[in-house]
């Protein structure tokens, strides 16, 4: 049986930060839906920890894949006031979240100039075999602090 893998991803942008799921498609790729919680940039760890992991529990498998038409304006977009992509994309960080099995892996996101982010190096990565909330937190945010 193949194995259910979550992801979220985490932007800090302006003084705040958003969270939110990341859906797997039938076609196999992830789109990034709604909710999306929106903190403080200082907000403390474990209230960030939180937010990730019901950010996790929203990802859904499976989700209907939309036709290219169907494409609206990213849901981090709106919710960052923003009317494009790119605007929000040249003040952004970003950060992915992904929990396979019982490995919990943090990644670091680069913008690649082109209107998108890339994964950063090996050395922005944190992979971790259990979290509580502040855990999850900090190393979120430490990722974000380099």
């Amino acid at each position: 049986m193949k194995q259910i893998i979550r992801r979220c991803s985490v932007y800090a942008h302006r003084g705040r930060l958003f969270v939110l799921p990341e859906s797997q498609t039938r076609a196999g790729f992830y789109l990034q839906t709604e909710p999306v919680q929106v903190l403080d940039a200082t907000a403390p760890d474990a209230e960030v920890g939180e937010a990730v992991l019901k950010a996790l529990t929203e990802s859904k498998v499976r989700l209907r894949t939309p036709r290219r038409d169907e494409y609206e304006t990213p849901v981090v977009v709106k919710a960052a006031g923003l009317r494009s992509y790119a605007a929000f994309e040249k003040q952004a960080k970003a950060i992915s979240v992904e929990v396979s099995g019982d490995v919990v892996t943090i990644d670091r996101w680069e913008p690649d100039g082109t209107g998108g982010f890339v994964p950063g190096d090996r050395q922005s990565r944190i992979e971790l075999s259990s979290v509580d909330d502040a855990e999850l937190g900090i190393q979120v945010l430490a990722l974000f602090a380099d």
